[in-house]
């Protein structure tokens, strides 16, 4: 009996952590959005729905938030792949499964707090000696509490002699690349070179235009699906995302958020580059489909997942995944839960069926 209660007394204690968790997640996101509207009543009145309140300004009335995937449900990132998540969220045995199924780059090993763990020897090396030893073109990865964020950065010449920039008490600062992996977790993986002269390198040349690519799996037959795909172009401020049409890889006009009203705008062409987004056709697009659903049935734990693929000289590879739908910029756009099989899904995980 004791065994039962204690039970009982830890999965509700979880399940309030975690609710917890998805409302901080909401709030954070509150403080930061830019399309705010000006009448505290209205953003109170977003939020009770589940929305951050810059939707009345990007998604539209409160009547039409029900085509809308709330902004509360995608803070629910556990609610899809439970504890198979971790696979997701652990990016060193994330990169361990990819390398081994042959879709994304071998990690080479984990620099902790200064040190260089290689994943072939005990031996640990001090970043110097690590940044010294590793291939051309070395990838590392930001994990946790390195100030940094969740980001891919290819090791090369500007790196070394720029550093790399970061929001510090609110400014910009540039921290020496040294300095910078002394903190915190970093993975360290092996070269990932972008296509020359593919499409997703015209668009923007010099960033990573990557595809990310969100399956789900059907309730009924328990198979993945492609449930939409956007296309990353520039970075930062920069921006933009366009829909990818999930039967003929084509590129529609991208939407990048700006600071002002309307707060978004629609781009044919990306404005850095001149080069041109809608009517682009992705190359080889079936094969980059056919690569997120391989992996996802190979995974069979996962519900939902957004996938980050690059097309790279050898094929496309993926570079990251996330428990957390990449639902924002897909909705930019036009509103997901106008997908029938997007909207079973939703129901089926993340709504509880009514007690009669």
């Amino acid at each position: 009996m004791k065994k039962i209660v204690a039970s009982r007394l830890h999965n509700l204690i979880l399940k309030v952590y975690l609710r917890g968790r998805t409302y901080r997640r909401l709030l954070k996101d509150e403080r930061n959005a830019v399309a705010k509207p000006k009448s505290i009543r209205q953003r109170i009145g977003y939020l009770a729905l589940g929305f951050n309140s810059d939707k009345a300004n990007l998604y539209g009335p409160k009547a039409s938030l029900k085509r809308y995937w709330s902004d509360i449900d995608a803070n629910k990132v556990r609610a899809f792949n439970r504890t198979h998540g971790l696979l997701l969220d652990r990016k060193d045995i994330f990169h361990a499964q990819m390398a081994r199924l042959g879709y994304g780059p071998k990690a080479l090993g984990m620099v902790n707090r200064g040190l260089f763990y290689p994943a072939e020897n005990e031996v640990a090396l001090s970043v110097a000696d690590m940044l010294r030893s590793l291939p051309k073109g070395a990838v590392i990865r930001s994990i946790s509490g390195t100030g940094f964020g969740h980001r891919l950065i290819v090791l090369n010449e500007a790196l070394f002699a720029a550093g790399l920039e970061r929001q510090v008490d609110g400014e910009e600062r540039v921290i020496p690349l040294q300095e910078a992996l002394t903190n915190g977790q970093w993975l360290v993986l092996n070269p990932i070179h972008q296509k020359a002269r593919g499409y997703a390198e015209s668009l923007c040349p010099g960033s990573w235009n990557s595809i990310s690519v969100t399956t789900l799996r059907r309730p009924e037959s328990q198979l993945p699906f492609v449930a939409f795909a956007t296309q990353r172009i520039g970075e930062d401020n920069n921006r933009c995302y366009a829909l990818i049409d999930r039967d003929i890889g084509v590129l529609g006009p991208a939407a990048q958020l700006i600071e002002t009203p309307p707060w978004k705008r629609f781009l044919d062409f990306f404005p850095e580059s001149g080069r041109a987004i809608a009517g682009v056709h992705v190359d080889e697009w079936e094969t980059a489909k056919r690569t997120v659903l391989n992996v996802h049935k190979a995974l069979p734990g996962l519900i939902a997942a957004t996938w980050h693929l690059l097309q790279t000289d050898a094929g496309y590879r993926i570079i990251g995944a996330g428990n957390k739908l990449d639902v924002r910029a897909y909705q930019l756009h036009r509103p997901l839960l106008e997908n029938q099989q997007v909207k079973q899904v939703r129901d089926t995980h993340l709504r509880r069926p009514r007690k009669h």
